[in-house]
């Protein structure tokens, strides 16, 4: 248990009660005189459904913990009238927070031009900030943890905004040139994209927020990349997330390492478009101009080139909230830190598909040989069902397929080995990895698609659609083929879901081609 868990774990401090399940705690900061010290401001909790929580207004803290080995680097603040202590990095949030919503002006100026003002109202200070809301407090508190990791995407993805916190900037000639950088940015929506403009002093405020040993944490990314709006924070000076995204989200292994740690992380889901702008119209909204009218590509063209107008193209940035396959995640994210390496795969969960989400159990009174278990399982699962559906599409060229598909169960092992690291050694991945190749009968899998693929290119032209067709062809000597139909194996299963496959979609193309001549 670390220091400040421990702290207020003798000091007794008492939760009030929720369903780790179905409730969260968000923290409300009560008004008091004095704004900028946290530690004279009383907190109190508010319990919450996250069925509810599209209906109310909060944020969301996204930030590193630090560390806690001396009393030195803690604070103590009250939360319902109780002692808690808290790490200096939160603390200096809390004061930065409490001076911008004391004092309007600041939070008005470096935050005037944000979708996503991370200072709400006095009457809308709600926040979610986990090392407080979540009990962490060690033993039997472990259960609250594990449920409420598996709602962090709900809560960061239904907040107002999430504020990613970068910290202070340590000295005044840091601190000038950041907000040097923010009032650019401020006074010019396309500055990020100038970088040839750029002073000095903010070339250096940029490379010291991008270099911040905030974009290296496991827990960061799904709380940025499930932001619907976010703010990345450093002391009161706020900047939108495209300035940290670089000039492209795809880059080659070559020019990969001149990135930052910023840039390393935040591209993968920023997406641009592009809206049409009527600038005839400027004194009041027009609905073409915010690109809300569908028409064909000719009459938007004509609209916007009607006499006395002009057409002007602006681009929009978003953020895709698509989710995505475990074994992907592990390839790009997979070497990012977290002090528990259980995290390694507890940590991503937000991100990834429902399905190899549900087929996750977080449990941290088990060891990270079980988290490395469950994460390989759900990712070769993964490989292997696209595996069986590029083997159905496919009509030629099956077995560089297969060859592919074995490559890619080869890098996602690697990957998700080297994501833990040094937490286990190389002789229990090896044996975990043969329990979850046996458990998912893999090698019989393997072994029977070989041989369907053998029958194929020796003579069979067509496609094997049927039990009934695959018997006959493996009659006349292919064994272990046999063996996998007659034992219904995965061979069986597989070709039993390719004939119910292509009936379904003869009879649809049938049926469409039946009432399209009537």
């Amino acid at each position: 248990m670390d220091l400040d868990q421990r702290l207020n774990h003798e000091s007794g401090f008492r939760y009030p009660t929720i369903n780790p399940r179905t409730q969260i705690r968000l923290l409300r900061r009560l008004p008091f005189a004095d704004s900028t010290s946290p530690c004279q401001h009383q907190y109190v909790f508010e319990i919450t459904h996250v069925q509810d929580l599209f209906r109310i207004s909060y944020n969301a803290l996204s930030y590193t913990w630090g560390s806690a080995s001396s009393r030195d680097d803690l604070d103590e603040i009250k939360v319902g009238g109780q002692s808690f202590w808290i790490r200096r990095n939160l603390h200096d949030f809390l004061v930065s927070w409490h001076r911008i919503v004391g004092d309007p002006k600041h939070g008005a100026q470096p935050f005037a031009e944000s979708h996503a003002n991370p200072f709400l109202a006095e009457e809308e200070r709600l926040i979610f900030i986990d090392a407080i809301c979540i009990n962490q407090l060690g033993g039997e508190d472990n259960n609250e943890r594990q449920a409420q990791v598996l709602l962090m995407r709900e809560i960061y993805h239904r907040a107002d905004g999430v504020i990613s916190w970068l910290g202070i900037p340590p000295d005044d000639p840091t601190r000038d040139a950041v907000q040097a950088l923010a009032a650019a940015v401020r006074t010019r929506r396309d500055f990020g994209s100038q970088a040839a403009i750029w002073t000095p002093a903010q070339r250096e405020a940029h490379r010291y927020l991008s270099h911040s040993r905030y974009w290296s944490r496991v827990w960061v990314m799904q709380e940025i990349l499930l932001a619907r709006e976010l703010v990345v924070c450093c002391g009161e000076f706020g900047f939108p997330l495209t300035l940290f995204a670089g000039r492209s989200s795809h880059c080659s292994a070559q020019t990969a390492r001149y990135q930052t740690p910023a840039e390393r992380v935040t591209p993968y889901r920023l997406r641009t478009a592009i809206r049409p702008v009527n600038t005839k119209i400027s004194s009041r909204k027009d609905a073409l101009a915010q690109g809300t009218v569908v028409l064909p590509m000719g009459e938007m063209i004509s609209e916007l080139r009607s006499q006395g107008s002009v057409a002007v193209w602006e681009t929009l940035d978003y953020q895709s909230h698509l989710s995505d396959n475990l074994y992907d995640i592990m390839a790009r994210y997979g070497h990012l830190e977290c002090s528990d390496a259980r995290d390694k795969l507890y940590g991503f969960l937000g991100l990834v598909k429902e399905k190899s989400r549900r087929a996750i159990c977080v449990d941290y009174n088990k060891g990270a040989d079980f988290a490395f278990y469950q994460g390989l399982k759900a990712g070769v699962t993964e490989l292997v069902q696209e595996m069986e559906a590029d083997l159905v599409l496919s009509r030629s060229d099956g077995s560089e397929k297969m060859r592919q598909g074995r490559d890619r169960v080869t890098r996602f092992y690697q990957d998700i080995r080297r994501a833990f690291g040094d937490a286990l050694s190389a002789g229990e991945t090896d044996r975990i990895l043969q329990k979850v190749l046996d458990e998912l009968q893999i090698e019989q899998w393997l072994a029977g698609i070989d041989s369907a693929l053998l029958l194929r290119e020796n003579g069979y032209g067509g496609e094997i659609v049927s039990w009934k067709d695959f018997r006959g062809l493996s009659s006349g000597g292919q064994d272990t083929a046999r063996k996998g139909v007659e034992q219904g194996g995965w061979l069986h299963r597989w070709h039993t879901w390719q004939y119910k496959a292509v009936t379904r979609a003869k009879r649809r193309l049938f049926s469409k081609n039946r009432s399209y001549v009537d």
